[in-house]
């Protein structure tokens, strides 16, 4: 019996949980939400593993900062280029924290933004894993 409990209790260790919250109101964040940020360098779009929402919804187009201007997403598949100049709407901001054997804290930004074709898409943003916001793409 003894043994059962423990590995139960190692799996759910190794396996891992995340806790999702809204961030949008806090002072660090607030700024962004509800407001247009007009991108300084291009970022790349991107469709990979989905983002679970705090709603329970699932976002599956991902933006990445294109520091090293490559033309594919190193992971998943490569919807577009969004050029210097575009404008992402930031709807909310999540804070993402992962905990297994090790933890992680990922602050995320949702919106929604327009291709260079005009078509809207939503996504999800790694603004930074918490305290930690640097080389961002506005």
């Amino acid at each position: 019996m003894k043994k059962t409990i423990y590995t139960i209790t190692m799996l759910l260790v190794l396996v891992g949980c995340t806790s999702i919250s809204n961030v949008s109101t806090h002072p660090e964040f607030a700024n962004f939400v509800g407001d247009e940020i007009t991108l300084r360098k291009q970022a790349l779009v991107c469709k990979e593993k989905p983002l679970k929402t705090d709603s329970g919804s699932y976002i599956e187009k991902r933006v990445i900062y294109n520091i090293n201007q490559i033309t594919r997403c190193p992971f998943g598949e490569t919807i577009g280029i969004l050029p210097a100049g575009t404008v992402l709407y930031i709807s909310k901001v999540e804070k993402h924290i992962l905990t297994n054997v090790k933890s992680a804290t990922h602050i995320y930004f949702i919106g929604r933004s327009n291709m260079p074709n005009g078509s809207e898409f939503k996504f999800y943003y790694l603004y930074g894993h918490e305290g930690f916001y640097e080389h961002q793409p506005w």
